[in-house]
């Protein structure tokens, strides 16, 4: 495309055939410049723009502006999109993407084997040259000025001052054993300090690599996962406790004091260990829903409401014939244990350690409940006390 030509009309680029641009980005990479896309946005609508930006792989030579407009055209689509930027010129399109991530453009250390040659260089170096005056001796690494500096020299002077000193001090101190350890660190040019983009992006990774775009992604399913499990297990509980606290109530079952502590603290237990599961290394093609009434976490909570009210109905059912009716079965009474009482909360205990165990995920987004160990041996435990109580 001749830029120069300004014969060119906005039907030439119209007629896209999207279809087949779709196929050419499967088989190829393609790439699009900063002055083509400059060019484009004058002789195509926003549309089509959009479009076509969606299948272009590589940008290059795009201006910050341009980097913002290509964000906001895939986000016109209804696409999520993450951008990595490491410098002020990225600030705008980090806040337009999905997930904005600043990277730190940290060089490298090099190698202790290269610095090790690179240090016998410069002593085979300096003994050819000709004997320069012996440097001071420093003893100490700070600098303290004294009342005439004081006097004379600015804050500047003084930092500078010590600056040097501190130098000087490591250069002489080299390798020696109780010199300062954080000195190298805290004079080291390749530390990069924070910049506007770790301000603008919601995260921030601390190494010049993209491989933390699937650490965010990984993280992100993981969470939404354990968010997604712990609202089941929380609906799980509260509808089959609103069916204990109402109908079976009126009944005469009631639960102790203790009963209740040991409930609400082992339920208070599960629900940390289940937020210790670690996400998976790989990027399953798989994903997690989007809502949480979602038909299948909707289904999933009714089936199991369904099994646990028939099961605890069938429960007090059986029992019933076996409890006397007396005072203590009465709403307003004090507790006494008796053989209803007892087995609706062994099987409620049971319910919850179930919960959590047909509730768990796993992979493909987080680790399995075996490998989630604390969670595993918690829920076990559960099921052993349960088992010592009968």
């Amino acid at each position: 495309m001749d830029y120069n030509d300004n014969s060119t009309s906005k039907l030439d680029l119209t007629s896209i055939n999207f279809d087949s641009l779709e196929k050419m980005a499967e088989e190829r990479i393609l790439c699009l410049g900063g002055k083509e896309l400059e060019c484009l946005q004058t002789l195509m609508p926003v549309e089509d723009i959009s479009r076509l930006i969606l299948n272009i792989h590589v940008f290059a030579r795009t201006s910050p502006v341009q980097k913002d407009y290509i964000i906001r055209m895939i986000n016109r689509l209804g696409k999520y999109t993450a951008m990595c930027g490491d410098g002020t010129n990225d600030v705008g399109s980090l806040k337009s993407a999905t997930v904005g991530i600043a990277v730190l453009n940290n060089q490298e250390n090099k190698p202790i084997t290269e610095e090790k040659k690179e240090d016998k260089k410069e002593d085979e170096s300096e003994e050819n040259k000709e004997i320069v005056p012996k440097e001071e001796k420093i003893t100490s690494p700070w600098y303290w000025p004294s009342a005439e500096d004081m006097k004379t020299m600015s804050m500047a002077d003084i930092r500078k001052k010590q600056q040097e000193r501190m130098q000087l001090y490591m250069k002489q101190n080299k390798g020696k054993k109780g010199a300062a350890p954080n000195m190298d660190f805290a004079f080291d040019s390749h530390i990069t300090e924070l910049g506007d983009a770790c301000i603008a992006a919601p995260f921030t990774f601390k190494f010049s690599s993209v491989k933390c775009v699937n650490t965010v992604i990984c993280q992100g399913r993981t969470t939404i996962t354990t968010t997604y499990q712990m609202y089941k297990i929380l609906a799980l509980n509260s509808m089959i406790s609103a069916y204990s606290m109402s109908t079976l109530y009126l009944d005469g079952v009631k639960n102790g004091d203790f009963q209740m502590t040991m409930y609400g603290m082992a339920m208070g237990v599960l629900f940390l260990l289940i937020s210790l599961s670690k996400p998976l290394e790989t990027l399953s093609k798989l994903k997690p829903p989007q809502s949480i009434f979602s038909p299948s976490i909707v289904l999933s909570v009714i089936s199991q409401f369904v099994f646990h009210f028939i099961t605890l109905v069938y429960i007090v059912s059986v029992t019933d014939p076996y409890v006397v009716k007396d005072e203590s079965t009465q709403p307003d009474t004090d507790f006494q244990p008796n053989l209803k009482n007892n087995v609706v909360f062994l099987y409620s205990w049971t319910m919850t350690a179930t919960t959590f165990l047909v509730n768990y995920e796993g992979a493909p987004f987080m680790q399995s409940l075996k490998e989630n160990s604390k969670l595993y041996k918690g829920i076990m435990g559960m099921y052993v006390i349960a088992l010592i109580a009968i």
